[in-house]
């Protein structure tokens, strides 16, 4: 049995989608899915989630909508499993935007410890979008970004091409399994630190009964 199979709830993974109107989100969750990219269709600020099964595991996107509806989506980036930080590669500004806000939530530095409102550059893959477009391309400014984020991952995909579709799916599906282990030991050690104080009060409370029956051997 793979790690992270051992209990039905790892089956299904929650991944947020993050990027600016226009970036190609609402294609990109059809091409995962395996639906039809409708090239014609406008840009949604709706939230939206779309789901589709891939290696055996159910993958749960939401598109969280545009800013105005985030907090009513709910989103919590570090519980989700992944994250993708989605731009269009020939437009300079969809990469400078989403840099500014994925800035804004990553952890500022090694002592911040990581909440449920903030990215996990481990858990996160920067997705260039429309690379079946010719234009003025962002990929050297995303890797110069992922470098910076030490396990952020990147790749460059088309929806309408079905260019590296199924390799981002593969991607995503190693990173949530990744991503559902250390949530496991993370729960497992928050456990262990709450049963710390209950086993040393037992343990008190043992040697304490000890001490008296030895105490009561003694007077006899």
């Amino acid at each position: 049995m793979e790690p992270g199979r051992s209990t039905s709830s790892t089956d299904t993974f929650k991944v947020c989608l993050l990027g600016q109107q226009g970036a190609g989100k609402a294609s990109l969750q059809q091409a995962l899915a395996g639906k039809h990219v409708d090239v014609s269709a406008r840009p949604t600020s709706n939230p939206t989630t779309v789901s589709f099964n891939h290696q055996g595991y159910r993958i749960d996107m939401l598109h969280p909508g545009g800013a105005r509806f985030r907090s009513r989506a709910g989103m919590s980036y570090g519980r989700a499993h992944a994250c993708l930080l989605v731009f269009n590669l020939n437009s300079p500004a969809t990469f400078e935007d989403l840099k500014k806000e994925a800035e804004q939530l990553l952890p500022h530095d090694e002592e911040d410890e990581p909440s449920s409102q903030h990215l996990i550059p481990e858990r996160s893959i920067l997705v260039g979008a429309q690379a079946d477009k010719e234009g003025e391309l962002t990929y050297s400014m995303a890797e110069k970004f992922r470098r910076e984020h030490d396990g952020m991952k990147l790749i460059d995909v088309s929806a309408v091409q079905d260019f590296n579709v199924n390799e981002l799916r593969d991607m995503l599906v190693e990173v949530c399994k990744a991503s559902a282990a250390a949530m496991s030991k993370e729960i497992e050690a928050k456990e262990r630190a709450n049963d710390a104080p209950n086993q040393e009060l037992a343990n008190e409370e043992s040697a304490s009964k000890q001490k008296n029956d030895e105490g009561c051997c003694v007077l006899q």
